[in-house]
């Protein structure tokens, strides 16, 4: 047997298996069926170990081996071959290991007649034990078929415990953000206090004006809008906290950035267009990128109606989707780049835009930025932002997937 038989079709069965979810589970299914192909053995069963790293599962045919429960990192089977790297022969009923074998899988090593155990390890870390019946009159001897095995292992592991890896850090990734969001709640008590008590106390002196009843009906006018507008700004202040506070569950899907972009400006609000704005796009063709596309939307429409203020009437604003490799391949990044001519950032506001309650909006929350920042890394992405006196440029970048 050449080895790229072997490492041929383990690696088409990764390109599909590794495709989608449950990717892991796909493939260490799919894993005895091809090492049958290329080993003299039969039955044969894969004791892989599991995410968590305490627990080995068995993956075999599922009529042969039945129901079998995980083997702990502490049982016979696995012990024996953490720092066993050669295979073991097992020879008759009476031979010792079998015996113990047996014990921790209730019976199946006789009742499958295995008798060839090939411990799998990869630079000298352990992961399995593949456990298979070798015909007595096989051609191929034990040590070859490990010398087999071993060259599977060098494409087994890395692939899986990359996926493994990659999964494990997205849960943390969550769990972090959410963390974050629980110290921020102690840290926007005193912030939000703040802002609702300066409207709500114009409105009370607005309100006890009237009461008194001593204004005209000019100022009693002038009143009604200034407690009308105080509330407006209430209630914006409001659904932005709300905005903030949901945390449901993210929608990731396929999003075409060009199509993502174009949807957004059918949707804009003409009387949020500054008159006479002009609004340039450049798509780089098919980039997609795996986020959740209604959030994206939100950051989208944020940054624009940023991007919109800034340039004021008369202005123009640039949208750009374009790709970009940050190291390698594998580092692609999607970006798409919002820029006005408006004034730029002042100086002194550079280092704190992104601060929560931060406006030199006249009627501004100072959420949009923040919230949308938010978003931004929550889809293991970023938000950066490049300002000068001639425009300010905001990039939403987006890790890559291929179209």
């Amino acid at each position: 047997m050449q080895r790229k038989d072997v490492t041929g079709d383990l690696l088409k069965a990764l390109s599909i298996g590794l495709g989608g979810s449950p990717a892991i589970e796909s493939f260490l299914h799919q894993l005895p069926e091809l090492l049958m192909r290329h080993l003299p053995l039969k039955p044969l069963i894969v004791f892989y170990r599991d995410g968590n790293g305490n627990r080995f599962s068995a993956y075999g045919r599922t009529q042969e081996i039945g129901n079998v429960s995980d083997l702990a990192d502490d049982s016979n089977l696995i012990t024996c071959f953490k720092h066993r790297t050669n295979p073991l022969v097992i020879n008759g009923r009476s031979d010792m290991y079998r015996v113990l074998f047996n014990r921790d899988t209730n019976g199946l090593i006789d009742h499958l007649g295995i008798n060839l155990m090939l411990p799998i390890h990869f630079h000298g870390y352990h992961r399995g034990v593949v456990a298979a019946r070798m015909e007595r009159k096989c051609r191929l001897s034990p040590d070859s078929m490990a010398r087999t095995l071993d060259q599977c292992a060098a494409v087994i592991i890395p692939a899986v415990e990359m996926e493994r890896l990659e999964l494990e850090n997205d849960r943390n990734y969550y769990r972090l953000f959410k963390f974050d969001r629980l110290v921020l709640l102690g840290q926007m008590a005193a912030a939000i206090a703040h802002e609702l008590k300066t409207p709500m106390s114009t409105v009370l002196l607005e309100l006890q004006e009237l009461q008194d009843g001593e204004l005209d009906s000019t100022e009693a006018t002038r009143s009604f809008g200034k407690i009308r507008s105080e509330m407006i700004r209430l209630n914006e202040l409001i659904e932005s906290l709300l905005s903030f506070s949901r945390f449901r569950p993210m929608q990731m899907e396929a999003v075409d950035l060009k199509k993502l972009v174009e949807s957004t400006l059918e949707s804009l609000p003409c009387k949020r267009i500054p008159a006479g704005t002009r609004i340039h796009t450049q798509f780089e063709k098919a980039l997609v990128s795996h986020a959740d596309r209604n959030r994206l939307h939100q950051v989208l429409l944020n940054i624009l109606f940023n991007a919109f203020d800034a340039a004021g009437p008369g202005g123009e604003v640039q949208i750009r989707t374009y790709a970009e490799y940050a190291e390698t391949k594998r580092d692609r990044r999607h970006i798409i780049s919002i820029s006005d001519n408006g004034p730029g950032i002042p100086q002194e506001h550079k280092n704190h835009v992104l601060e929560p309650f931060f406006t030199t909006k006249t009627n501004g929350t100072g959420l949009g930025l923040y919230i949308s920042y938010g978003i931004m890394t929550s889809l293991k992405g970023d938000l950066e932002i490049q300002s000068s006196k001639k425009g300010t440029t905001v990039l939403l970048v987006l890790p890559g997937k291929s179209s």
